[in-house]
């Protein structure tokens, strides 16, 4: 079975195995009837693992807390520190631009684009909000969206970094994690002002005046039917169908009302 309880984050390949990321235990994978978990042993750099990410070669990548990024191909690990470029050993974040390269951001260090060959660093001095980025995410555009932990949320267009702004006001949330579903609309889960929804011209704001179970918020994810789920910081998990939310918490029999990420198998669990 999967290592620890305490799972971070999770990831569903091409294939349809199941990755889930854990505080301690390394990483696990599920092919449907068996676990089979990875660990430093295995060459995974380390065993605290916050980030799962597969990119277009079907390559899965790791990003750790204190232990850098590790990338598995298969049948070994390829890891990268400060010692070999990358800017900062915690890297909170993954994605992969329509040209190939992998964007990483990290918790104080900015965020970094990898080619394949090397780095290129991206900070305030290049124009990003906050060189402490929580989330980092490509759109159906292919702009990159980063999610930061104290200057809200900046968007690159390739050529510049844009600061988005409600009503005038900087986006000052905590800890954005962002996701994009499948209409286009990027949410932002923040902890402390419940989730916002981005429609390419307005957002719009959910808390617990509108039924939400929590306005401190972990995860945001989308089912193959277009249902949004929202897991939250103790206050169990939400359901989404665009009017109202219904929650599930351990009262209802969820094992636990932590909620840190949300994944669905490919039949549809």
């Amino acid at each position: 079975g999967i290592p620890l309880s305490s799972i971070s984050c999770s990831l569903s390949d091409k294939f349809g195995n199941l990755w889930f990321g854990t505080f301690g235990g390394g990483v696990c994978r599920y092919d449907g009837k068996t676990f089979t978990t990875y660990t430093r042993e295995d060459g995974l750099i380390n065993n605290y693992t916050v980030c799962l990410f597969e990119d277009k070669s079907g390559n899965i990548w790791f990003g750790n807390t204190e232990g850098g990024v590790s990338c598995y191909n298969g049948k070994s690990f390829k890891s990268w520190t400060i010692e070999n470029q990358l800017p900062d050993n915690i890297i909170t974040s993954i994605c992969q631009d329509r040209k190939g390269n992998l964007w990483f951001g990290t918790k104080g260090f900015g965020v970094s684009r990898y080619d394949g060959k090397s780095f290129i660093k991206y900070t305030k001095n290049q124009g990003l909000s906050d060189d402490v980025v929580s989330s980092v995410i490509i759109d159906n555009k292919g702009d990159i969206w980063f999610g930061t932990d104290f200057k809200g949320l900046c968007r690159y267009d390739g050529k510049s970094f844009i600061n988005m702004k409600i009503d005038k006001e900087q986006l000052n949330f905590k800890e954005n994690k962002l996701y994009e579903d499948s209409r286009g609309n990027i949410w932002i889960a923040t902890k402390g002002s419940g989730i916002f929804r981005y429609d390419g011209k307005t957002f719009k704001n959910f808390t617990t005046e509108d039924g939400l179970s929590s306005n401190n918020v972990n995860c945001v994810y989308e089912d193959r039917k277009g249902l949004i789920w929202i897991g939250t910081v103790g206050a169990g998990l939400c359901s989404f169908d665009g009017h109202s939310f219904i929650t599930f918490n351990s009262d209802r029999g969820l094992v636990n009302d932590e909620i840190t990420t949300i994944i669905e198998d490919k039949s549809g669990k």
